[in-house]
């Protein structure tokens, strides 16, 4: 007979990594942590004292990029000493690019630093015609900055004609650019990304994620609601308080729709009316002296009856020609945008993110919800997958997008953003 182990499996605590980097996984989750550990972050650091490149890369190892690589053929003297805080007395007559590499990468072991003793001029193997400075074929190796996933360049007007020529390079390899020159308390700062540069995590506001779905229930939900709230006046005060709050908004719309030609409260004055038909609802004979989910359903009355609208970032995402007509080279984002117009075009609405609020209700019937939200989002990303699987077929794409990136686009849907890029000036 085997004995029965009485003792629970220990609980399975936060990784070493988890704890190291706690701070920042809760500002952008583990998603955004490892886009920051796949970058290879490239400075060109060309400017006479180089500070400036140096504490930028600085606050990206703390955070954790996978690896950077220093470009400068300056040699430390002196008057580095005092302002570079990566810097020390026995780095005098030594590589620039050695000696910071070296202390930087103190800061943060998991992070692996480069150093590279050229001048810009040699490392970027240019000729840099005077007649046109932003001509690429002027470049020995066209193929060399590939595999960083970003340039900082920092350096002084005398490197404009190099500037022009990488900002040229990172246009036409899709590559974000950030410019840098600082002069004292004086300094100037220009960003040049991909265009377009779309953006699907956006870390919203938690609370504006929330699709309810109240207006347009789904049979499921319906069913629910209905098994619910049928009796509602007869439950015990007790049943009647943990009834979930989105039941009874569902079961009230049904009430105003039948007095109302079947139309749900739209303008202002009549959501007002309705909240105070969902007040009136709640019973004040227990000992509470009122009913906490009677509350939540009338605070939610304004932000939750809204017919379902396509947000200005998300539109201008579906307008632009590169959604409306995907190519087989297209990045996947593109391709993931006409699926979902598709989805949008045939129910006029997004793809159910299936996130509920907290709420007062009893535990079952709050998991029995949640389930249905969630079979429901899972249904809605399925029909997305499927219409992309289609498309990827008709294009000939031989990698298809990873199911996961279908996941979050689906999720996020209502608040990707595009910024249109331009090159430097």
């Amino acid at each position: 007979m085997t004995a029965r182990l009485l003792t629970p499996p220990p609980l399975q605590g936060p990784t070493a990594k988890e704890k190291k980097y706690d701070r920042q996984l809760r500002l952008w989750a583990a998603s955004g942590q490892q886009a920051l550990e796949d970058a290879h972050v490239l400075l060109l650091n060309g400017g006479s004292p180089g500070v400036v490149g140096i504490e930028t890369l600085k606050n990206l190892i703390l955070p954790g990029i996978g690896s950077y690589t220093i470009v400068d053929g300056n040699i430390v003297a002196e008057k580095d000493l005092g302002i570079n805080f990566f810097l020390t007395d026995h780095s005098l007559g030594k590589s620039r690019a050695d000696e910071t590499c070296k202390y930087l990468t103190e800061l943060n072991p998991d992070v692996k630093g480069y150093p590279v003793q050229k001048s810009l001029r040699d490392f970027l193997g240019s000729a840099v015609p005077s007649d046109a400075p932003d001509r690429l074929s002027s470049l020995t190796n066209p193929n060399a900055l590939d595999k960083y996933s970003l340039i900082l360049f920092v350096a002084s007007k005398q490197n404009y004609p190099l500037l022009r020529l990488v900002s040229s390079y990172c246009a036409a390899k899709a590559l974000p650019l950030f410019y840098l020159h600082s002069l004292g308390l004086f300094s100037h700062f220009s960003t040049q990304l991909p265009d377009p540069f779309p953006i699907v995590d956006t870390h919203p506001d938690p609370t504006s994620t929330q699709d309810l779905r109240l207006l347009d229930p789904w049979p499921e939900l319906q069913a629910f609601a209905k098994s619910k709230t049928e009796n509602l006046d007869t439950l015990s005060n007790h049943d009647h308080g943990h009834v979930p709050y989105l039941l009874l908004l569902l079961r009230f719309l049904t009430d105003w729709r039948e007095s109302h030609d079947g139309n749900p409260p739209s303008e202002y004055r009549e959501k007002k009316e309705f909240k105070s038909l969902v007040e009136s609802k709640a019973r004040t004979d227990n000992p509470e002296g009122g009913e906490e989910n009677f509350d939540e359903a009338a605070a939610a009355v304004l932000k939750s009856l809204n017919k379902p609208s396509l947000p200005s970032g998300l539109r201008q995402v579906l307008e632009d020609p590169n959604s409306k007509q995907p190519q087989q080279d297209s990045a996947n984002f593109w391709l993931i945008a006409n699926a979902i117009q598709k989805f949008h075009q045939t129910h006029g609405s997004l793809p159910l993110p299936g996130a509920l609020p907290d709420m007062k209700a009893q535990s079952q019937d709050y998991i029995h919800l949640q389930n249905i939200y969630k079979a429901k989002a899972r249904r809605d990303i399925e029909e997305v997958t499927n219409s992309l699987r289609s498309m990827e077929a008709d294009l000939k794409r031989q990698t298809p997008v990873e199911a996961k990136e279908i996941e979050s686009f689906c999720k996020g849907a209502a608040f990707v953003k595009l910024i249109e890029g331009k090159p430097l000036p």
